[in-house]
């Protein structure tokens, strides 16, 4: 996965998130996890956890 496409998944779920947390739909606890769950998940499809080799 592209890290962009990977970034911009992110951003739509942090603003799912704060809609979701403005609205008391969910507690801090639920939407910290979503979004760890994510960010881990979209790091490790896009290789940003990935060494990157030197040239």
């Amino acid at each position: 996965m592209n890290g962009k496409i990977a970034a911009f998944l992110l951003l739509g779920v942090c603003v799912i998130l704060a809609i979701l947390l403005l609205t008391d739909a969910i507690g801090p606890l639920l939407s910290g996890s979503i979004f760890a769950v994510a960010l881990v998940l979209l790091g490790g499809l896009s290789g940003g956890f990935r060494k990157q080799k030197q040239k």
